[in-house]
């Protein structure tokens, strides 16, 4: 290590043996690092300016030797502590977390794999003392491996139709396994739901993962109802478009681009509802029929208005129902023949509901007067 400052605070790291009391031979060579950690949340750090930065989608690997001693300044620092190694840009900036060691009690030298891989880039690293009153002593960092993975961790959104599939693939050159949180261990899977997918890479030295989020998008679905005839006295119908998704695209054979849209003439209409998943259409037939509805009848057998007869539509076109003054039902035809009134019905003001067999939507109500002479 160079450039040994004080990034914990109070203290420089300690060049041992010899300092403070402190016998613990070396693991290697003649001298190691150590590292103490006090009461008042203040710790020696020690950091490098790397040649090479860390770099995001490689994977690093080193051993590194680490004790603690037993005597340290008399027995003031004698605690186990954590050793903790960071990233970071400048001198004592921590920024990323990379490895962080079990509690180092053990007062004969051990070894410890660090293995780790940067989410970002850094030019420097940060060997960190952490906890209460203790010690940590740092000797003789080998077998040094960086692999170059060229991987780019992500969170990537995919959409797919209702119906269709998407392949999601992690493939690399250098990876040893795969492992999908669907249980499949291939470089590439096929999905056709909606849901959350995640995929981690092995290499051997260190793993990566990456998430899919994917979305599934509905057809369009359209309805602007059933054919539809209107009777006498209208000169406009109002069509509705009923469809989804919602964020779907509709149009009118008109050009018009509204939900609802109102038919002056008589003739067909469609409205088609688009989206990325395809387009629908669906047709109404508007009729205006020119219908001639008698509200009197006079039942004295002169051939004249003797039958309450719908003209302008041919006899069993239309239902009715016909009703007394007090809403009771006389006669009810579901397809009508112009033959009511029937049974000497007695002479008096009736109310008739006409169906039009084609649109039970689109009723015409009025009045009959019934007169015998």
């Amino acid at each position: 290590m160079t450039n040994l400052l004080n990034c914990g605070g109070r203290s420089t790291p300690d060049l041992q043996p010899g300092e403070y009391g402190v016998s613990f031979p070396p693991h290697h060579g003649s001298t190691y690092t150590g590292l103490v950690a006090r009461a008042d949340n203040t710790a020696e750090a020690v950091f490098q300016v790397l040649d090479s930065p860390l770099r995001v989608g490689s994977c690093y690997a080193f051993t590194i030797h680490l004790a603690r001693s037993d005597y340290y300044d008399g027995f003031v620092y004698i605690n186990p502590l954590r050793l903790e190694i960071w990233g970071g840009s400048d001198d004592c900036q921590r920024t990323e977390l990379l490895w962080r060691s079990p509690v180092i009690d053990n007062t004969t030298w051990q070894p410890y794999e660090v293995k780790f891989t940067p989410s970002a880039n850094h030019s420097n690293i940060i060997f960190l003392a952490t906890g209460y009153n203790g010690n940590v002593l740092i000797d003789d960092i080998v077998g040094e491996k960086i692999l170059n993975t060229g991987w780019s961790p992500s969170v990537a959104a995919h959409s797919i139709c209702e119906g269709e599939t998407l392949q999601l693939d992690i493939y690399r050159d250098n990876a040893q396994a795969y492992a999908w949180n669907t249980g499949e261990t291939t470089s590439a899977i096929t999905v056709s739901a909606a849901g959350s997918y995640t995929a981690t890479v092995d290499f051997g030295m260190c793993a990566f993962t990456s998430s899919f989020a994917v979305t599934l998008k509905k057809k369009p679905q359209l309805s602007v109802g059933k054919d539809t005839v209107l009777y006498f006295g209208n000169d406009h119908y109002q069509m509705m478009a009923t469809g989804s998704p919602a964020e779907a695209s509709l149009v009118w054979n008109t050009g018009e681009k509204t939900q609802g849209i109102v038919a002056h003439k008589a003739g067909q209409y469609w409205a088609s509802l688009s989206n990325e998943c395809g387009i629908v259409t669906d047709t109404i037939n508007v009729d205006f029929l020119d219908l001639l509805v008698p509200n009197i009848v006079t039942d004295n057998d002169d051939g004249k208005n003797d039958k309450f007869q719908i003209d302008g539509v041919e006899p069993g076109t239309y239902g009715i129902s016909i009703y007394n003054r007090w809403g009771d039902l006389i006669f009810s035809s579901s397809s009508y023949q112009n033959n009511w009134p029937v049974n000497n019905v007695a002479p008096a003001v009736y109310y008739y509901i006409l169906h039009n067999r084609r649109n039970a939507n689109a009723p015409l109500r009025g009045v009959i007067h019934l007169i015998t002479r």
